[in-house]
């Protein structure tokens, strides 16, 4: 069974990684070297009445414009990155299915992945958006202890859900997702920030996409290679 889980876990994450570094390429990647330039002072516009580098309608920059950065490398980095956080991903999804003694399939696997969403990624960006290096920011520490509360609630918020659905059960479950979001996410002190709004609201919303499109293909993909046993 361990075999059988470590493969499947490995094939989904392969191809998962490999699909979100290329969509990354073309989305966020030129967004954060756009950020990277206004961080480091070296782009020449300012954030009021100038023009941002130009990009095509896939979000690539323009060769006038492009930040120059080892690009490959970088590229790599990343997809060895993804492939290793989507194998524990996988990994973790497999085994709490397994424990709670769960059907796995494409279908199950779609529902954990869009779950493991919702509570990692979705309801924290609510607080705290996905951020440009340059970025006005919250104190880190507080910042990482509101996001891992926010996900602990809201997952458990979501198993009530699952597992029972009485009116007790719905309110405590919206209970637990409104908990850190009436607490607050930590703020900073002041708004201010190098990075133009269009391109901190274009990395957000993308970011968030992409996440989506990763949890819910490690999650099929997942249940699809264990059904099939690969293994």
């Amino acid at each position: 069974m361990f075999f059988k889980i470590l493969l499947s876990a490995v094939f989904a994450a392969l191809a998962a990684g490999i699909i979100v570094s290329a969509v990354q390429q073309v989305t966020t990647t030129p967004l954060i070297l756009i950020a990277e330039t206004y961080e480091d002072g070296s782009a020449s516009a300012t954030h009021s009445g100038t023009e941002l580098p130009a990009s095509g309608p896939a979000g690539s920059v323009s060769d006038t414009s492009e930040p120059q950065t080892g690009s490959i490398s970088r590229s790599v980095m990343t997809a060895v990155a993804n492939i290793v956080l989507a194998f524990g991903f996988s990994l973790a999804l497999l085994s709490v299915q397994i424990m709670l003694n769960r059907n796995i399939s494409v279908r199950t696997g779609l529902f954990w992945g869009i779950a493991a969403f919702a509570a990692f990624h979705l309801a924290p960006a609510l607080g705290l958006p996905p951020e440009l290096p340059g970025s006005a920011a919250g104190e880190l520490v507080s910042r990482q202890i509101w996001w891992a509360a926010t996900a602990i609630l809201t997952a458990l918020g979501i198993a009530l859900l699952v597992y029972r659905q009485t009116f007790w059960v719905i309110a405590a479950a919206a209970l637990l997702f409104a908990l850190p979001h009436l607490y607050g996410a930590p703020q900073p002190q002041q708004y201010a920030s190098t990075v133009p709004a269009e391109v901190a609201a274009h990395f957000a919303a993308s970011s968030l996409v992409i996440m989506a499109v990763f949890w819910t293909m490690i999650g099929s993909l997942s249940g699809f290679f264990f059904a099939r046993q690969i293994a």
